[in-house]
C-alpha cells in the first residue's frame, strides 16, 4: 500500500503538471488526501513545463514520464482509432518503451533463478551490455554452447509488481471517468482498460509469447517468404524467452534493401502474402504489427519478432469481414450498416439512418475507382472515422486486424510505390468466398447445425421445467441497463420541481392576497402597503423566470 500510494501521488503530479484538468476529478474523488503538496508529490526537476503544447502532446508527454503499464496502456490506445480522435491516436503512436537499461549486476540474478545454473555453464558466451532495452524486458546476445547465436529477453526486476500497481491506478481511472465525464459515459471505459490489462498480462508470461511463435512457425511451415524464429525451450521461461537470432534489414529502410540488391517487389509480396494467409487460412495473426518487428533477410523473406500480442479471426469474424466486403462491392449502404451493427453490438444512442447515409457516401466516394487506384489504409480510415462518429465500439480483434492489413499495405508500397496491393490480394479474396460455399463447407455447416439444433430440444424440457420452478419461487430476477433512463429520470425530477414551485408560488400569491382582504387591522396598513410592493412584484418576477426556464426546456 505505501508503494501505491507514493505511485498514485506521482501520477496526480504528473498530470496536474500536463494540465490534464479532466482527471483531477478522479484525483480528488478517490484519494482526496493526494492533494496536499508533500515532498513526494512534488515532480522530478529537470522536467520544465513545456509550452504551446496540444492536449494530445500533454498526455503523451505525461505517459512517458510515468512509464510502466501507462506507455504500455498508450501504445495499445494508439491502435484504436475507432475509440480516439486522429491526433491523438497520431501523437500516442510516438511513444517507445525504449528506457534506461537495468545494470547486469540486477540481470544476472533473474537469469540465474529461472534457468537454474549459473551463465557460463548454460552459454558460451553471454553479452552483459544489452542489445536493447524496453520497459518490460531487456534483450542480450548469447551464444550456445553448440555454437548457435541466441538473443535472450530477460524481465525487468520487480516490473510485474510495478505494472501491478499501474493498472489499479489506471482501473480506478477509467472507473471514475465512465461516471464522470461525457466520453467515459459513451464507452465502456473499465472494459477496454481490463482488456488492454489482459493482454499486458499476457506479455508478462514469455512462454505463452514463445507458444506463439511456435504456433505460427507451424502455419508457415513451406512458405519460404516468411520466416519466425526457432524458441530454445531449455532456456525458456515465464521471465526469459531464449531464441534464434535473425539479422535483417528494417523492412522500411528501402536504401538498405537496395544496397543489399533485394528484390523489393519479392517483399511486397510476402507482406501481403502474410496478411492474406492470416486472415483467410491460418485465423491467427501479430497484432503487434509496427515496421520494427518485421525484418528482411538477404533473400527477401520476411522475419517477424516479438509475438507478446496476438489475435484470432474466428469464423464469425471472417464471414462478417466477407459479407461486409461483399457490401462495399454490391454499393449496398443498408446491408453494410446492419453487418457494422450486428458486429459492434447495440447502440442505444445509435441513429441508424444517419450511419447508413454516412456509409453509403463511403461507398461513393471509392465506388468509379478501380482496383489499381484504391488503397486498403485511406478506406479503412474513412471508416474508422465514420464508427468513432457514431461512438460504434469495434472488436479489438477486428481493429488489430485492420491494423494489420494497412501496415503489410504500407510496407508493400514503401518498398515498391508501383505495387498493386488489392490487385495481388484478389486471389485471396475469391479463394475464401468459393471456400465459404463449397459443398463439402456447408455439408459441415448443416450438420453442426442440426446437431445445435437436436441438443437443443433434447435439453428444452429440463431447461422449461427449471424455469418454471424458478418463477414458481419467485427466483428470476430481470436485469435492465438503465443508462438511457438516468436522463430521463433527471428531467423528471426537474419538471416535477418546477411544477411544485409552480404551485407553492400560485398558492402563496392567492393566500396573501384572501389573508390582507379577510384580516387587515389598522395597524397593518403600513405592512400591507410595504407587502404589495415587494412580495408581488417578486413573486411575479419569480415567475417569469419560471416561464423562461419552461421555454427553454422546451427549445432544447
Amino acid at each position: 500500500m505505501p508503494n501505491l500510494l507514493r505511485r498514485s501521488r506521482q501520477v496526480m503530479a504528473v498530470l496536474s503538471r500536463h494540465e490534464l484538468t479532466w482527471l483531477k476529478g478522479w484525483i480528488g474523488q478517490r484519494m482526496p488526501d493526494l492533494r496536499s503538496r508533500d515532498q513526494e508529490a512534488q515532480l522530478p526537476t529537470g522536467h520544465a513545463q513545456p509550452a504551446h503544447q496540444t492536449q494530445a502532446e500533454h498526455l503523451r508527454m505525461a505517459l512517458e514520464e510515468l512509464g510502466g503499464a501507462f506507455i504500455k496502456i498508450g501504445q495499445l490506445i494508439s491502435t484504436r482509432p475507432d475509440l480516439i480522435p486522429p491526433e491523438y491516436a497520431h501523437e500516442l503512436a510516438k511513444l517507445q518503451d525504449g528506457v534506461t537499461s537495468v545494470p547486469f549486476v540486477e540481470i544476472e540474478p533473474i537469469l540465474v533463478e529461472e534457468l537454474g545454473h549459473p551463465l557460463d555453464v548454460l552459454f558460451a558466451s553471454f553479452d552483459q551490455r544489452p542489445l536493447a532495452a524496453a520497459s518490460i524486458a531487456q534483450v542480450h546476445v548469447a551464444t550456445l554452447h553448440t555454437g548457435q547465436s541466441v538473443v535472450v529477453k530477460v524481465q525487468r526486476p520487480n516490473v510485474a509488481v510495478l505494472i501491478e500497481e499501474d493498472l489499479d491506478i489506471l482501473i480506478a481511472m477509467a472507473e471514475w471517468a465512465s461516471k464522470h465525464l461525457a466520453f467515459g459515459s459513451q464507452y465502456n471505459l473499465p472494459g477496454i482498460v481490463n482488456e488492454f490489462a489482459y493482454m499486458l498480462r499476457n506479455e508478462l508470461d514469455f512462454r505463452r509469447e514463445a507458444h506463439n511463435m511456435d504456433l505460427m512457425r507451424q502455419y508457415v511451415q513451406g512458405d519460404h517468404g516468411i520466416y519466425i524464429p526457432a524458441v530454445e525451450w531449455h532456456f525458456t521461461t515465464g521471465r526469459v524467452l531464449t531464441m534464434e537470432r535473425v539479422d535483417g534489414i528494417k523492412a522500411t529502410d528501402v536504401l538498405r534493401l537496395d544496397q543489399a540488391h533485394v528484390d523489393r517487389r519479392v517483399v511486397a509480396e510476402n507482406a501481403i502474402r502474410l496478411v492474406m494467409r492470416s486472415i483467410f487460412e491460418f485465423g491467427f495473426f501479430h497484432a503487434d504489427p509496427h515496421p520494427g518487428n518485421f525484418f528482411v533477410r538477404p533473400d527477401g523473406s520476411l522475419a517477424l519478432l516479438d509475438f507478446g500480442i496476438v489475435g484470432r479471426v474466428t469464423s464469425p469474424l471472417q464471414r462478417s469481414l466477407l459479407h461486409m466486403g461483399l457490401a462495399l462491392v454490391r454499393q449496398n449502404g443498408a446491408r453494410l450498416a446492419d453487418e457494422l451493427y450486428e458486429l459492434c453490438g447495440s447502440h442505444t444512442n445509435l441513429n441508424r439512418t444517419e450511419l447508413q447515409r454516412d456509409l453509403e457516401l463511403l461507398i461513393d466516394r471509392y465506388a468509379n475507382r478501380s482496383v489499381e487506384e484504391l488503397s486498403a489504409s485511406e478506406v479503412i480510415t474513412q471508416a474508422l472515422m465514420i464508427v468513432r462518429r457514431h461512438r460504434l465500439q469495434l472488436p479489438s480483434e477486428l481493429v488489430a486486424l485492420l491494423r494489420l492489413i494497412s501496415i503489410g499495405e504500407g510496407i508493400g508500397t514503401a518498398v515498391d510505390p508501383g505495387f498493386q496491393v488489392l490487385t495481388y490480394a484478389a486471389p485471396y479474396f475469391e479463394q475464401f468466398y468459393r471456400s465459404q460455399f463449397a459443398p463439402s463447407t456447408l455439408a459441415r455447416s448443416v450438420v453442426e447445425h442440426s446437431l445445435e439444433t437436436a441438443e437443443l430440444v433434447g435439453e428444452l424440457p429440463t431447461r422449461l421445467r427449471r424455469l418454471l420452478t424458478q418463477l414458481a419461487r419467485g427466483d428470476v430476477r430481470f436485469k435492465v441497463d438503465d443508462a438511457g433512463l438516468r436522463e430521463l429520470m433527471r428531467e423528471m425530477q426537474h419538471m416535477i420541481n418546477r411544477v411544485t414551485l409552480s404551485i407553492i408560488l400560485s398558492a402563496t400569491i392567492v393566500a396573501l392576497g384572501l389573508g390582507l382582504l379577510a384580516y387587515r387591522p389598522p395597524e397593518w396598513e403600513p405592512i400591507a402597503g410595504l407587502i404589495l410592493v415587494v412580495a408581488f412584484p417578486a413573486s411575479l418576477l419569480l415567475g417569469a423566470a419560471l416561464m423562461l426556464s419552461i421555454w427553454r426546456s422546451s427549445r432544447k
